[in-house]
């Protein structure tokens, strides 16, 4: 599915700030045990900009130690790549960028590969789990790549 290059443009800022908001909690020893897409609020304003909320807040996490931290961020970034799949403009490029952004833009390390590779692990068993429990998965196929 071919985007204008308008589209594209807001996709990409959508993108930037979804990722900053992640950062911001994970940053803060919060994590949101359900984070998928549907979590973000976009409102639009007159001029083509915008403000994007996380909403469903009932299930804030508060980590208190760096294992728990790790363990709920992975949980989180896996939801997000997870419900990613099922939206069809999403390319895995628009993931790379998402994950960049997340880390600050700075080269990306082999324990930011280490942390991808569980991250994808992660998201294999909610589509496991998806799949067990009789949901529809995405349409598309899923190589994530860094």
């Amino acid at each position: 599915c071919k985007l204008t290059q308008k589209y594209r443009g807001i996709l990409r800022k959508i993108i930037f700030e979804v990722a900053n908001i992640v950062k911001r909690l994970h940053e803060n020893r919060i994590s949101h045990q359900d984070l998928y897409l549907g979590h973000f609020y976009i409102k639009f304003n007159h001029g083509g900009t915008f403000r994007l909320y996380l909403i469903d807040l009932q299930r804030i996490r508060d980590s208190n130690n760096m294992v728990n931290l790790r363990r709920h961020s992975i949980k989180d970034l896996a939801q997000l790549l997870f419900a990613s799949h099922y939206e069809v403009f999403i390319s895995n490029m628009d993931r790379r960028r998402f994950y960049k952004t997340y880390v600050s833009g700075r080269h990306l390390t082999d324990t930011d590969r280490k942390l991808f590779k569980a991250i994808h692990r992660r998201a294999g068993r909610i589509a496991e789990h998806t799949k067990k429990h009789g949901y529809p998965l995405p349409a598309i196929s899923w190589q994530p790549q860094l």
